[in-house]
């Protein structure tokens, strides 16, 4: 059997295009793990400085002072959306309007 020249093209364009398609995966993926990997690292900076923003009126919020409970429920709202706790259909936490409880200490 006699093969034209066009065969051996025909068969190497395939596996050439079998090879830039296995590339082209291999690439994506490596940029989808470091994306994910960039992403989570944000989150944990952004997550750091939820904390610092927090923990000024965290005492005063728990001594029941207004204003300081506005403020941690607001970071504690930007925490819950930038960690995914968001309900898809109701917001903060499946709830309509967002609830705070200050426990004052017997002590």
């Amino acid at each position: 059997m006699i093969l034209g020249k066009n065969a051996k093209s025909t068969t190497g364009g395939r596996r050439a295009r079998r090879h830039q398609s296995w590339h082209r995966a291999v690439v994506a993926k490596a940029l989808r793990e470091q994306t994910a990997e960039a992403v989570a690292d944000l989150r944990d900076l952004e997550n750091a400085r939820l904390d610092a923003l927090q923990h000024a009126p965290w005492d005063a919020a728990m001594t029941g002072d207004i204003k300081a409970v506005a403020a941690v429920v607001q970071i504690v709202q930007a925490r819950v959306h930038l960690i995914g706790l968001e309900s898809a259909r109701g917001g903060f936490g499946g709830m309509q309007e967002p609830q705070t409880v200050v426990m004052r200490s017997t002590a």
